[in-house]
């Protein structure tokens, strides 16, 4: 009899032990920047990367940027978020998470994190985030990768951070946005 119990329960939950596993796990690894920087002064290490795993349906993203003196070995810049990226239509995603900002010399910040990140028409890459803490900011990204010829890509960018609050420990008011503009030539080899 207790066999029988057991086979019930097991067939209770058996189809939804099928609808977890329908989506196939996905795993990776995508650098956006891992760089030596001859720079006057003190040369760098800098990195920013998406480590992730989970489906289309349900990600886990450790995002990770930071720029390292190698003469000092410290943190000038050094960010680590936990994200959970879901799908809100076919080209963005819903993103929600946990944020660390503890750069060496400076305050730490920590945050929750909530925003979008996906591809707009004419295939710019947007990431749109608000932090929410004691020291709230939004950023602004967005991205476009050029292709001049098959193996040449000029990826032009744009960040824009923008205080909600002023924070005195860190030389940041309110409505005073930190605006970077880069570009980026790469070149494939296969």
């Amino acid at each position: 009899m207790k066999r029988f119990k057991l086979a019930g329960l097991v067939g209770l939950f058996l189809p939804l032990a099928q609808v977890t596993y329908a989506e196939p796990l996905i795993w990776g690894f995508q650098a956006e920047q891992f760089e030596y920087r001859a720079m006057d002064g003190e040369d760098a290490f800098v990195w920013d990367f998406d480590a992730l795993a989970g489906s289309d349906e349900l990600k886990f993203v450790w995002r990770s940027e930071a720029e390292l003196g190698l003469t000092s070995e410290d943190f000038e810049k050094l960010e680590n978020q936990a994200r959970l990226q879901f799908p809100v239509s076919t080209f963005f995603d819903a993103v929600i998470g946990a944020y660390a900002d503890t750069p060496d010399g400076a305050p730490n910040r920590y945050a929750g994190v909530v925003g979008i990140k996906g591809l707009a028409p004419q295939w710019f890459e947007i990431d749109a985030d608000l932090f929410v803490a004691g020291n709230p900011f939004f950023r602004f990204e967005a991205e476009y990768e050029a292709l001049l010829t098959n193996r040449l890509i000029l990826t032009p960018n744009i960040e824009v951070n923008l205080p909600l609050k002023d924070d005195a420990a860190r030389d940041r008011g309110a409505g005073g946005a930190v605006v970077e503009i880069g570009a980026r030539l790469r070149q494939h080899t296969h």
